[in-house]
């Protein structure tokens, strides 16, 4: 008999539970990065490398900074191949051709849910001409989000991509509105370009939070929460996280009141909005963390 000898793959984080194989599957598909995220990961926040054997994890080795904690155990791997994921960031650049903020283009039709107490916002755009977003395979991807509104996470129907549809309305069943909140149907955050950033610092990237996103691989600052396409039952894809951003205020005030977290763009508790997407469905999911 021949034994494979021992080989190491990589993930970004910490929080992985060997034992419930359909989370397992769903981290290697989308925390499974190569050598160059693992490092990046492992600074700013956790990483953890596996040992494999036949299939199956023998070892883990946690690292956060400097620090290193092993842990031999025997998983049986859920799947026996999956992408090692690129990590990059989408840096602040006057020149750069993705955009936070700014007008909603004028073909792009924001959905409406007659239970939904605050509308849609838009957030952004991604250059899906970008070759980092080519897989995306829209001709262009027009974010928003109902940031002023509770859910537990919303999935939109890109099959028309100018004009989205609410795929799960029910998020909104229990939503939070205060009735003091005016002229949210008028909230524009100023405009701000970004351009593909492949250098992974990390020491600047902690510095400087707020001008880089982080794509290609989600840094969860909860468990994670990883979508999958409820046409298809295959787990999607990240795009990337938009921050919270104070330098992102609002583009004019005039008839806007008592905004509950502050006249910037900012989701919940200074969160962070995740975007996942689904290239074959046309899905796109969003949900933030804080």
């Amino acid at each position: 008999m021949i034994f494979k000898k021992t080989n190491s793959r990589y993930i970004a984080g910490w929080e992985i539970d060997y034992d419930d194989s359909d989370e397992f599957k769903k981290i290697l598909l989308t925390q499974g990065i190569n050598e160059s995220g693992f490092e990046f990961f492992k600074s700013v926040q956790s990483a953890t490398e596996i040992l494999i054997k036949n299939d199956t994890v023998v070892k883990t080795i946690n690292h956060s900074g400097t620090d290193s904690e092993s842990e031999k155990i025997k998983a049986r791997l859920p799947i026996t191949d999956w992408v090692d994921r690129e990590v990059f960031l989408l840096s602040k650049d006057s020149s750069g051709n993705h955009k936070i903020g700014g007008d909603c283009p004028a073909d792009f039709k924001i959905p409406h849910y007659d239970n939904l107490k605050t509308p849609f916002v838009f957030i952004g755009t991604i250059d899906t001409s970008d070759k980092k977003f080519e897989w995306i395979n829209l001709p262009r991807l027009d974010i928003i989000y109902p940031i002023y509104e509770c859910n537990f996470g919303v999935f939109l129907d890109y099959s028309d991509s100018l004009n989205p549809k609410i795929i799960n309305p029910d998020t909104f069943e229990d939503s939070w509105f205060d009735d003091s909140i005016k002229g949210v149907d008028k909230v524009v955050f100023k405009e701000q370009m970004f351009s593909v950033n492949d250098e992974l610092d990390s020491q600047n990237y902690e510095d400087n939070q707020d001008s880089n996103l982080i794509c290609g691989v989600p840094l969860w600052y909860q468990a994670p929460e990883i979508p999958t396409c409820p046409k298809t039952g295959e787990v999607m894809r990240f795009v990337c996280t938009v921050n919270s951003d104070s330098s992102l205020d609002l583009k004019d005030s005039n008839g806007i009141e008592n905004l509950p977290f502050g006249d910037y763009l900012i989701f919940g508790d200074h969160g962070n909005l995740y975007v996942f997407y689904h290239p074959d469905s046309k899905i796109l999911y969003l949900n933030i963390q804080f």
